[in-house]
């Protein structure tokens, strides 16, 4: 073999041995973002559900509900939907009775 057509594949390989690691690199990099964008959407939907949580409890004791009991006398109570009271029961299982 002359020094010309070892050098040709020599290249080649380097060429090839290259690509490779550059697809893996891409796919690794790829992977990594995907994982990124999981847990920033997971973070979001907690600070979401923290702050619905938040104004549910909110409405609700601003209706003369507090803690799952609703305060007859109570001069700013205003007539509930049963959806609103069942999503607040659902709260306050979580939240009260662990």
């Amino acid at each position: 073999m002359s020094k010309k057509s070892c050098f040709l594949k020599d290249s080649k390989l380097l060429i090839i041995i290259s690509t490779i690691f550059t697809v893996i690199i891409l796919i690794l990099c790829s992977v990594i973002y995907s994982l990124k964008k999981q847990i920033d959407g997971a973070f979001d939907s907690i600070g979401t559900a923290a702050i619905k949580a938040n104004s549910l409890e909110s409405d609700l004791r601003n209706r003369g509900i507090i803690n799952g009991e609703l305060i007859i006398n109570s001069e700013n109570s205003k007539p509930y939907s049963l959806e609103q009271m069942q999503e607040f029961q659902k709260y306050v299982n979580e939240t009260y009775k662990k």
